[in-house]
């Protein structure tokens, strides 16, 4: 398990676009901890980081939105989502491990 800041490092991404994508419901946190202070702790599978890294290059490129992106992640075993008619992802998941 691992907290947001080492998720954050681990796919290359800002805590700012990790707590967007959870509230959008794109991702989700496997345990969180209602804390004293600034908030709750939560903690995220180490399996989601390949799939962080797949997200955020394809943002990056072609600015997709959210429902796109949930089916991205929910394909990301299998390599490869068809999006529309006219546009087709594939990937290699052992590229992002």
């Amino acid at each position: 398990m691992l907290n947001s800041t080492e998720v954050c490092e681990a796919a290359g991404i800002t805590y700012r676009q990790l707590d967007y994508w959870q509230r959008s419901d794109i991702i989700s946190c496997e345990w969180s901890v209602v804390g004293g202070g600034s908030g709750s702790r939560r903690l995220f599978s180490d399996e989601l980081v390949p799939v962080l890294k797949l997200v955020a290059e394809v943002q990056g490129l072609f600015n997709f939105q959210v429902k796109d992106l949930r089916r991205i992640i929910r394909a990301f075993p299998n390599g490869h989502v068809q999006l529309n008619d006219r546009l087709t992802l594939s990937w290699n998941p052992e590229d992002y491990k």
